[in-house]
């Protein structure tokens, strides 16, 4: 009596119709999981990925999180709104070697500013972000606290990065009547002075 053997067929082998069908079988997770287990996976799920993302736009948090602009140029080309508010998170997320533990609970310009981001609120204000508090933001929805607030509280922490994300926010025409008068008159130095920092940042 002989053993059969059986065929294994690796799932890298599945053609690309039937590895999506697997994906769409599978949570979002695991999915994102699946398309992170190769570069091939990657090529043929990650559009998809993006797409059934569109209930709460997490990448939208990933992208401003991590200065991924890459990310954010997906979002917004599978249709994700740039003021979108994504949903607040906890959780033990790494990116990039970085630890997060709440992620969301408003927009990604405003996920940028808090994690010092400058090329994704760059990316995000050139794509129509709306430089200021949005109507919904004054009305309860999320943190009311203006973009340039959080500049100044973050500045400390990270001035090189707050420079540049200052100097995004004003050429993007952000209400500086939303901070003091001192702190308006530091925004135009920083903006004219090359190697100039907000007093307290350096």
């Amino acid at each position: 009596m002989s053993a059969k053997q059986a065929t294994i067929l690796p799932i890298e082998d599945l053609p690309a119709e039937l590895l999506l069908h697997v994906s769409s079988c599978l949570s979002l997770r695991f999915a994102s999981r699946l398309a992170r287990a190769n570069k091939k996976f990657h090529q043929i799920l990650n559009i998809e990925l993006y797409k059934r993302s569109r209930k709460g736009w997490f990448p939208l948090a990933f992208g401003a999180c991590t200065d991924n602009t890459d990310t954010l140029a997906l979002c917004i080309e599978v249709g994700a709104p740039v003021d979108f508010h994504i949903r607040q998170t906890m959780g033990d997320f790494r990116w990039c070697g970085e630890s997060y533990y709440m992620v969301g609970g408003w927009r990604a310009l405003r996920q940028a500013i808090h994690d010092n981001s400058p090329k994704a609120v760059k990316f995000l204000l050139d794509h129509g972000a709306c430089p200021n508090s949005t109507p919904e933001e004054l009305h309860g929805k999320g943190p009311g606290e203006p973009p340039f607030a959080i500049v100044f509280r973050r500045g400390p922490r990270s001035p090189v990065e707050a420079k540049a994300i200052a100097i995004a926010l004003l050429d993007a025409g952000a209400d500086t009547s939303t901070v003091s008068e001192t702190q308006r008159e530091e925004l135009l130095k920083m903006k004219e002075i090359d190697g100039y920092f907000a007093k307290g940042w350096a």
